[in-house]
């Protein structure tokens, strides 16, 4: 029987390798606090490496273990979403990805608007 892909999973500055036929955690790994501490973690998924993007720093993964290979603050760049692509990513997926980040944006913008008004 064929290995079942594992699946990616980045929220809240953690990494999360799952077994997509059981469900089943295969790692975790938490990025260090950067940037504007938790949030969107985006995923770049290589043959090799996968790569985390968190906070306006830039993180290479063993795929295997999860540890942390190194990481790259992106000087000068802010401490935002990072949106990754290679040369192999085509536009629908790169679409999907905006999309997501949009939506992540917006529900951020809700939640930002909600603590004010109870503040308020």
């Amino acid at each position: 029987m064929p290995t079942p892909p594992v699946l990616f999973i980045g929220t809240n500055r953690h990494i999360v390798a799952v077994n997509s036929a059981t469900g089943q955690d295969l790692w975790r790994t938490k990025l260090p606090k950067v940037g504007w501490g938790s949030g969107p973690v985006s995923l770049l998924v290589t043959p090799e490496v996968l790569f985390a993007g968190c906070g306006g720093y830039l993180f290479a993964l063993d795929r295997e273990s999860g540890e942390i290979l190194w990481r790259n603050n992106l000087s000068g760049l802010g401490h935002d979403y990072v949106i990754m692509t290679t040369d192999g990513l085509d536009s629908q997926q790169a679409r999907a990805q905006q999309m997501l980040l949009d939506a992540i944006a917006d529900a951020q913008a809700k939640q930002a608007a909600v603590a004010a008004a109870g503040a308020g």
